[in-house]
């Protein structure tokens, strides 16, 4: 638990710079994904997997 917890805590610990850069890099993917949707609105619930997904593969790019 404190193993996980501590990964947490890190992915969180993100500067406001480099979230800034990430949300501007989310909001053109979640544009783009939403023409291509059937059913627009979904983009809802789209979102917020691109931001977990987004922040796990910055955390993951620092590890490495």
């Amino acid at each position: 638990m404190a193993f996980t917890a501590r990964h947490f805590s890190n992915i969180v610990a993100t500067d406001y710079k480099t979230i800034a850069i990430l949300s501007l890099i989310r909001a053109l993917a979640a544009y783009f994904v939403k023409v291509y949707l059937t059913h627009p609105p979904i983009i809802i619930f789209v979102y917020p997997v691109l931001v977990a997904c987004s922040m796990l593969v910055y955390y993951v790019f620092n590890l490495l």
